[in-house]
């Protein structure tokens, strides 16, 4: 009703064209597109069997509801085993995954597809491998293993957007009439979406499944597109060696898929309970909890979500901690694969496997300043994502083949990243903006990756969350203060505390001084000149006020430069702004003015002039009212939107913000905002805008 009321009055063109739907042609043998990209970082693989959709007819009927869920469920299990494979110690392809979809872009084709990313771009064995596991899908079918796992956890997606329904975006009712409009989706109510889809999957049966599967593999209808990687020397097969695969595969003799169910415990001994201290009132409604180990949480009981429950902790130290530079990267490697090794006795599969049905995420993430753990769990789960955290910090899981797999695909992807310019342009950049201090090196860098030492790694990452007195916790959820008490005293009171007090260590790491100008040429596929001009400086506390006002002076020029450099000349399809503090462990900012252009040499100078320009402009007279209102208004709106929702996210930024650095982004928010004026911003532009600059500027070969 409203987008008629809008748009009511423009009127319709008088010979409007038709629009066509053009039909695919079927095709008996396989059609196989191979084709190469000097810029292109991974080989990817497509496999498709196209076939007919249903009818316009059925497209709003419940027969085609129902095949959109038995193509979901087919996907989710065959996808299971595509994430297994890729974790073996021959793995033919670092990752893949399936779906049915429109065949491209086409309304009048859908296509069974396979998708992959060949390990050391060795494109005939992904291939053959990806064959191998749709041929078995096609003569086996799944087992009754494969198909409850399914099961359990499709009906828990399902339970969780219901009981979320109330906090539905607008952007998702949008998305919903979109595709309505455009590709016939129904959008039913929530209320029988849920019961429709719930009566559907208990009551399907795996014959019915293994029926289906079996029809989506077929020997017409075959398409092989293989985006590769243009490595020097590295000849690509040829088409027929591909088609000739199918032929292959189909002649082997397969056995079914090895699928062995996991009932184990997620944790056999429950830990002796810690306890509760001390008690305190905190700001936004918090409560704080000092437990017997010294660990601190803060605990809010919310509405917004009926069923779930959001965990975020964290403790300074990070790999700042860390003095020798070779244990760095040897943890720092290792740190990249932590939450792809399991816990305990379990590798990933496996826990995926216990936690069949459940709702319960935890990851683990250690940066330079902070070691943290976050997650989320529905309330009906809420005692294994306690325990998964507490497995998580206690017991972490070292899994030398998960870590070999790594390695292989880092090798490869950091020989290929090379060939990209817009990798080169940001490590210039970076290394420039840390002055080449030796502790911001890539570890994007073969030789240091040969002498990595995992085992090292590993215990360094995990001595990094050995503490649970240096932590504190941000807890929010629609549950009951006493639910969840003996849960925190059992699963984070029972952590052991070494009470070391760490900080975060300053080695020294400061951007140059003075106006430091980088130009260099790089190999390009498609020519462009990359700017960026970056101002950095020191001693800029991180406080509501300079964040603001960080804030307006970005608005404000990212309007200008759009004007002036894409309006005016079109000499560039956007100019990028960006400012930042960080608080830690001196306070620093930089200001980033980022831009790509033709590479005539006359045009390009006239634009990174304009860029000074306008800066010069803005500390020698203050910028317009109207330039600051529109800033305002943009401002407040977004604001106003982010606190509207006031979700789990929402507490937890005004909480860990305030916690962490002092900063509380909410209360004085919208106050502050009002009383910014021109001569306010243009004092502020005066204090950053110094001569502390790092202008890089790569150019085509």
């Amino acid at each position: 009703k409203k987008i008629k009321e809008v748009f009511v009055d423009i009127p319709a063109p008088n010979n409007p064209a038709k629009r066509e739907y053009f039909k695919i042609p079927d095709n008996t043998q396989p059609i196989v597109a191979i084709s190469s990209d000097p810029e292109s970082t991974e080989t990817f693989i497509n496999i498709y069997w196209k076939r007919d959709p249903l009818v316009d007819s059925l497209s709003m009927s419940l027969k085609k509801y129902e095949s959109g869920i038995i193509q979901n469920m087919i996907s989710y299990m065959m996808n299971n085993r595509l994430v297994e494979i890729s974790k073996t110690t021959d793995n033919p392809f670092k990752s893949a995954y399936t779906k049915m979809d429109k065949f491209y872009v086409s309304t009048t084709k859908e296509a069974w597809s396979i998708s992959a990313y060949p390990t050391n771009n060795d494109i005939i064995n992904a291939t053959k491998a990806m064959l191998i596991e749709n041929e078995r899908m096609k003569r086996f079918g799944f087992n009754e293993g494969e198909f409850e796992r399914a099961k359990k956890n499709i009906l828990l997606s399902i339970k969780k957007r219901y009981n979320d329904r109330k906090n539905k975006s607008n952007g998702d009712y949008g998305n919903d009439l979109m595709s309505h409009f455009i590709n016939q989706f129904p959008i039913p109510e929530i209320e029988w979406e849920y019961d429709t889809k719930c009566k559907i999957i208990n009551n399907m049966s795996l014959h019915t499944i293994n029926q289906w599967a079996a029809q989506y593999i077929s020997d017409t209808n075959m398409v092989f597109v293989i985006m590769a990687v243009n490595n020097e020397g590295e000849k690509l097969p040829e088409p027929n060696e591909i088609s000739s695969l199918w032929t292959t595969v189909k002649e082997m003799k397969l056995k079914p898929y090895n699928y062995k169910v996991n009932n184990q415990a997620l944790l056999k001994n429950i830990p002796k309970p810690g306890e509760i201290v001390t008690t305190n009132p905190k700001p936004f409604g918090y409560t704080e909890w000092i437990l017997s180990n010294g660990l601190k949480v803060w605990f809010k009981d919310t509405d917004y979500e009926e069923d779930i429950i959001h965990l975020y902790g964290y403790s300074p130290g990070g790999f700042s901690q860390i003095d020798n530079l070779n244990d760095l990267i040897s943890a720092k490697y290792a740190a990249k694969i932590h939450n792809r090794t399991g816990v305990a006795q379990f590798n990933t599969s496996e826990l995926g496997k216990v936690l069949s049905g459940k709702d319960a995420f935890v990851s683990l993430s250690v940066t330079d300043n902070y070691e943290s753990i976050g997650g989320s769990s529905s309330l009906n789960d809420i005692e294994s994502f306690f325990q998964l955290v507490y497995l998580k910090l206690n017991d972490p899981r070292k899994d030398l083949q998960v870590y070999d797999n790594y390695k292989t695909s880092t090798f490869e992807w950091i020989d290929n990243r090379l060939s990209e310019p817009g990798y080169v342009f940001q490590d210039t950049l970076k290394a420039l903006n840390y002055n080449y201090h030796p502790r911001t090196k890539s570890i994007l860098d073969s030789e240091l990756l040969e002498k990595a030492d995992y085992n090292k790694g590993f215990d360094l990452v995990k001595n990094r969350f050995k503490d649970a007195s240096d932590f504190t916790f941000f807890i929010t959820g629609n549950i009951d203060i006493e639910q969840v008490k003996p849960l925190i005293e059992t699963y984070l009171g029972s952590l052991s505390s070494t009470y070391t007090n760490e900080k975060m260590i300053d080695h020294k790491i400061h951007p140059p001084k003075g106006h430091i100008k980088t130009r260099f040429k790089e190999a390009m596929e498609t020519p462009k000149s990359m700017i960026s001009i970056r101002y950095t400086g020191m001693h800029i506390p991180d406080t509501d006020e300079t964040r603001i006002q960080g804030e307006f002076l970005k608005g404000i020029l990212k309007d200008i430069y759009l004007n002036k450099i894409r309006e005016e000349i079109g000499a560039t399809y956007g100019v990028s702004v960006s400012y930042g503090i960080n608080p830690f462990p001196q306070p620093s900012y930089t200001f980033t003015i980022s831009f790509n252009t033709d590479p005539d040499p006359i045009q390009k100078d006239i634009l990174i002039e304009i860029v000074y320009e306008e800066i010069k402009k803005i500390k020698k007279g203050a910028p317009s009212q109207a330039s600051v209102d529109k800033v305002r208004e943009y401002l407040l709106k977004i604001f106003k939107e982010r606190t509207g929702e006031k979700n789990a996210s929402y507490w937890f930024q005004g909480a860990a913000t305030l916690f962490q650095y002092g900063v509380d982004p909410y209360t004085n928010y919208e106050e502050f905002v009002n009383s910014v004026t021109p001569k306010m911003v243009q004092k502020f532009a005066k204090k950053i805008f110094k001569n502390n600059i790092i202008e890089v500027n790569m150019d085509p070969e």
